[in-house]
């Protein structure tokens, strides 16, 4: 089920924030957006699974999961598996910015989509009963609290996704797992239980991101040394960086570049 609120060019303009569309039960087809929304979204899956795609990075998205998408952001998603059956709402507004950044909404920031599936639905048969703008942006204010709250109270899963995030920015240094814990401000011990529940390690985790980005410096920068590539990724000794290297992709360094390059 699709719904498009009525558009009020006042109330759009004094309500500080806008139901643009609220959808729900609804079949997702493949959503390829390079440049991103041109309002933000909250998208939560009711059954199957999706696959979320940005910046070289992916996120399988399960039947539970809820996600805040902002305007601007490329992506695409994309069913995963047979069935991929969403609901969101779509909102913009004036006050819509000072409201995301006094609860420090990261792109993708996720929680579990109980709280506001129901506040989705009552969204939608407000837009088709007709009701006014300052009820429907009365009923929006109250279904982002409720999802940032959840989101806060979740914590371990923005702790995970800080602990990642640190590392792609800290790939050339000798990182080791306290590093990843403390930039994610839990124990090493938790941080582990958090990898396991994705079936990988930290050092598992390490070791794929830096043989990521040696793949894309190698195609980057076709002119680079392979010694200068392996210290930028975080291996000191370069033959060690080749024999890791073989053993992710059967072929060496210098092999992966001429075939692609």
């Amino acid at each position: 089920m699709y719904t498009v609120a009525p558009e009020d060019s006042r109330s759009q303009s004094l309500l500080p924030l806008h139901l643009i569309t609220a959808g729900t039960q609804h079949i997702q087809e493949t959503r390829i957006r390079p440049k991103g929304l041109s309002f933000h979204q909250i998208l939560i899956v009711e059954e199957g699974e999706g696959i979320l795609e940005w910046a070289n990075h992916t996120r399988v998205l399960k039947a539970g999961n809820a996600i805040f998408i902002p305007k601007g952001f490329p992506c695409t998603y994309k069913r995963l598996g047979n069935a991929f059956i969403t609901g969101w709402v779509a909102f913009d507004g004036p006050g819509s910015e000072k409201l995301l950044d006094y609860f420090h909404a990261s792109p993708l920031l996720q929680t579990e989509s109980a709280p506001i599936a129901p506040l989705i639905i009552e969204s939608c048969r407000l837009i088709r009963r007709g009701e006014s703008p300052e009820v429907l942006s009365a009923l929006l204010y109250q279904l982002i609290i409720s999802f940032f709250d959840a989101a806060r109270k979740s914590s371990a899963v923005p702790a995970l996704e800080k602990a990642k995030e640190y590392a792609r920015k800290h790939l050339e240094t000798d990182l080791s797992v306290s590093d990843l814990a403390r930039a994610a401000g839990i124990s090493p011990s938790l941080l582990h239980r958090l990898f396991q529940q994705e079936k990988t390690t930290p050092v598992s985790f390490l070791k794929r991101e830096r043989i990521r980005k040696a793949k894309e410096l190698l195609l980057q920068s076709p002119e680079q040394k392979i010694a200068e590539i392996a210290q930028a990724c975080g291996f000191s000794d370069c033959a060690y960086f080749c024999k890791v290297f073989r053993e992710e992709t059967r072929e060496s360094p210098l092999q992966y570049r001429k075939k692609y390059v």
